[in-house]
């Protein structure tokens, strides 16, 4: 994710537009994960370490491709799309290996939120957008060389049917994610009127947000015991309202915090202080109950909750 909020401050310069390059970075790591998922899940078999290595090189190379292709929108969308799916393979080939995939959802997304973070107000601003993706490919290529020896002998050789029925809760899981996708645009568009900043925008929304899914993610596993389909229903229930309150929230924040960036905010730390504080009070029951979904339709898909 570190590398998505380098692609995002990118693009925000290259198209002149911080919502455009949003909503194509995402877009595009969306469908470029879906595909790798997909991918892994047929060949479940596959080892870890080239995905890894195969996302260090697009890291490294992405600067560079992004000068040379300028301001085309469809080039830069397809380059994201096939840099993301060595991104979409890790959770099934490590789901795979260990069969938790709530926790392993939580680990992954704690850690992503962690890396936006660590980006957004430590990397970015003390190495600029080149080193800091060279520092992720460098940490990518390491990774996968830790990996490399993983034993995959006892990994199932092709991915297990889905259940009869399964359809209807697996379209259920595309509009509830299309519509976390959306909020969280939308989130992001309305932090910059208070916080001023797109960049830092950006960082605030994807760590907390991220970060509300791993939470939901581990709670599910740890909680959500029971229910299958219907628990998968009520959390959308809860979703709804929830967002509706961010929502409101975030149309405050002009207000109640502006007087407070200008009179107490007066370094970094204090800014990065008041403004994730402000925006997990908003964002995080949402983006919890979201991150819930996860393990919910796994149990109700037939796989276990952990």
């Amino acid at each position: 994710l570190a590398v998505e909020l380098v692609w995002m401050r990118i693009l925000s310069l290259t198209f002149g537009s911080a919502s455009l390059a949003a909503g194509l970075v995402v877009a595009a790591l969306m469908l470029g994960m879906a595909l790798g998922s997909a991918l892994a899940a047929r060949r479940p078999s596959l080892s870890l370490a080239p995905p890894l290595l195969a996302l260090a090189a697009a890291a490294a190379a992405s600067g560079p491709v992004f000068r040379f292709l300028g301001p085309s929108l469809p080039a830069a969308a397809v380059f994201m799309i096939v840099a993301s799916v060595p991104m979409g393979m890790a959770v099934p080939l490590l789901v795979a290996r260990v069969p938790a995939p709530g926790l392993i959802y939580a680990a992954n997304t704690l850690g992503s939120a962690l890396a936006v973070l660590a980006t957004g107000f430590l990397l970015l601003p003390s190495l600029g957008n080149a080193a800091t993706l060279w520092t992720a490919a460098g940490l990518l290529a390491l990774l996968a060389l830790g990996v490399r020896g993983t034993p995959s002998s006892a990994v199932a050789s092709s991915a297990e049917p889905l259940p009869r029925g399964s359809r209807p809760l697996l379209a259920a899981c595309a509009l509830s994610a299309f519509a976390a996708m959306t909020s969280e645009i939308g989130w992001m568009r309305a932090l910059v009127l208070s916080i001023g900043s797109s960049t830092y925008a950006f960082t605030v929304v994807l760590g907390v947000y991220i970060a509300g899914l791993g939470l939901g993610s581990a709670l599910g596993a740890r909680f959500l015991k029971r229910g299958g389909s219907g628990a998968f229903g009520a959390l959308q229930l809860l979703i709804a309202p929830a967002c509706l309150g961010a929502l409101y929230l975030l149309g405050k924040f002009p207000l109640l915090f502006g007087g407070l960036f200008e009179r107490q905010v007066t370094s970094l730390a204090t800014f990065s202080a008041v403004a994730l504080a402000a925006s997990a009070a908003a964002l995080l029951l949402p983006a919890a109950l979201v991150g819930m979904c996860f393990p919910a339709a796994v149990r109700a898909l037939g796989g276990g909750a952990r």
